[in-house]
């Protein structure tokens, strides 16, 4: 339930939006009455300008004169889903698909609507139906991209952007999503390539020079990439993300005072921005303005609720406010983390003879990386996310997982009060990597900051680790913040020793490390 990342959260700001299913951009309109065509047109233009209640209107008048006119249907059904109501757009797309089954434009904008209520396999059907159509249709290629990516299906998603691209050389925001999933893979040096294409027919595109600092950031190419956000905010000086990223480089730069001045600047642009409200925090914190500090996380926590990244900064605030008992609400080691097991898939006789194949499917996995940039791996390797193929073992894997973590969840309370226990999450997605560390091999402090629950599963243990018990090397140790928050020392810690087929469940906001470990096996987790 968690995306794993690097401690602290960039914004991502790229060409996201859906193409091209607009007004602009339908089906032939066929009519014997030439007052119906004007209609439409009118209702179109209405639409176009974002007149919705203008456009709606004529749209019902187009439909009280014929009511199967499937041009109105299906834009009205677009108009539904960017007024937010999602049941009655699908309701009208579907109507608009049944009239007319082979208009790509139709099954496209169903697949926007399906992804908006959260049915992506659905989409990517329409979307795929779409493509059966028309295959040189860049814009369901594109679409089907963008849910391929949301759901992690990075290889996928790459193919299908890059399709776009040889499709329509031009269009910018499948060169963009394509240096976005490669980066997304950790094929960074990849997406840069990505993001200079983009930019050598777009120049001045903000979003473009954006996520190119993302990718020098991630590679440690501190100064190139603190030129590209400063190129972003020189054509749209209002990009508070782009001021925002800023601040991030000049953080690790160590420009205290500077990081502080490009947050607030994103902040004054966007005050509801809980991001920039969280890294001033963090600021603030490692320059010891500990009640500024605890204003700015308790300001980002009034935006987003139980918001992942702050809770933990805000916990090592008030520790160092000598408020241990609040701090301790917050970060619970008595109960976390949860240690349980994995019930065994049919066909397997026993752990081991489970564990063999799943260490195979992660060691032959394509996506598998030394040291990907912008993770916390060191000494070791990582995939990108892992995708659900059907009849392997991984899928008996992610199959008896989440029967765990539905028990789990229905395990817990939710407590009035507390900042992130208040809901507990009644669906969610599983985002699933692995990681292989080998000799010296372990990870850096870090949150998952996009989840709401994180857990690892041991299936290779090495033996060192237990000979070295004295040490703790290759042990998960829970509590610790990077290296430059201050007072590491007297927080709370809590060691675990790994085993083969132990699952850990802990929230996604406490900090959590793999101490190192010296030895000749690997040691595999997911």
């Amino acid at each position: 339930m968690s995306q794993n990342s690097r401690q602290r959260r960039r914004t991502k700001r790229g060409d996201r939006q859906n193409a091209p299913s607009s007004p602009g951009h339908s089906s032939k309109v066929s009519v014997d009455r030439t007052g119906l065509q004007a209609l439409l047109e009118n209702a179109m233009w209405h639409h176009r300008r974002g007149k919705l209640v203008e456009a709606e209107g004529v749209y019902q008048q187009v439909l009280g004169i014929d009511p199967y006119q499937p041009d109105a249907i299906h834009l009205l059904g677009l108009l539904k889903k960017q007024q937010g109501r999602l049941n009655e757009s699908i309701e009208l797309l579907d109507r608009a698909v049944s009239l007319n089954p082979q208009v790509p434009a139709f099954q496209n904008s169903r697949g926007i609507t399906l992804v908006a209520m959260d049915q992506y396999e659905d989409a990517i059907l329409a979307y795929e139906t779409a493509i059966d159509i028309d295959p040189l249709g860049y814009d369901s290629h594109y679409n089907r991209g963008l849910a391929l990516r949301d759901l992690g299906r990075t290889q996928e998603a790459v193919l299908a952007f890059a399709k776009v691209v040889e499709l329509n050389p031009d269009f910018t925001p499948g060169l963009n999503n394509l240096g976005l999933t490669l980066h997304d893979m950790g094929k960074v040096a990849e997406s840069l390539e990505a993001f200079d294409k983009a930019l050598s027919i777009d120049p001045v595109s903000a979003e473009t020079h954006n996520n190119r600092g993302l990718a020098l950031q991630d590679m440690g190419q501190f100064k190139e990439a603190l030129a590209a956000f400063e190129q972003a905010i020189s054509h749209w000086p209002k990009f508070s993300v782009a001021h925002y990223n800023r601040g991030e480089v000049l953080d690790e730069l160590e420009l205290l005072e500077d990081a502080l001045k490009a947050f607030e600047k994103s902040l004054q642009l966007d005050p509801d921005f809980a991001e920039a409200h969280c890294s001033r925090g963090v600021v603030l914190l490692k320059l010891g303005q500990l009640d500024k500090a605890l204003d700015s996380f308790n300001h980002c926590l009034d935006i987003v609720p139980g918001h992942v990244r702050t809770l933990p900064y805000k916990a090592v605030t008030l520790y160092a406010l000598s408020r241990h008992e609040e701090a301790g609400t917050l970060v619970d080691l008595d109960n976390f983390p949860v240690k349980t097991s994995l019930a065994i898939p049919d066909g397997y006789v026993g752990l081991d003879d489970f564990l063999s194949p799943l260490c195979d499917h992660v060691l032959e996995h394509p996506s598998l990386v030394w040291e990907p940039f912008g993770k916390t791996t060191r000494m070791g390797s990582q995939t990108a996310q892992l995708g659900v193929e059907t009849d392997t073992v991984f899928a008996d894997f992610v199959g008896v997982l989440k029967l765990e973590i539905d028990r789990f969840l229905s395990s817990l309370t939710e407590l009035d009060g507390h900042p992130y226990f208040f809901q507990i999450p009644q669906t969610y997605r599983l985002s699933v990597w692995a990681t292989v560390l080998q000799n010296g091999g372990h990870q850096l402090p870090h949150i998952h900051p996009n989840g709401w629950l994180s857990g690892i599963y041991y299936i290779q243990v090495p033996k060192d680790i237990y000979v070295q018990d004295c040490h703790k090397a290759g042990w998960l140790e829970i509590g610790r913040p990077s290296d430059d928050i201050p007072l590491n020392g007297k927080l709370p810690q809590r060691t675990v020793k790994p085993e083969p087929g132990l699952l850990l469940l802990f929230p996604s906001y406490y900090f959590h490390r793999t101490v190192p470990f010296k030895g000749c096996e690997q040691r595999i987790s997911i």
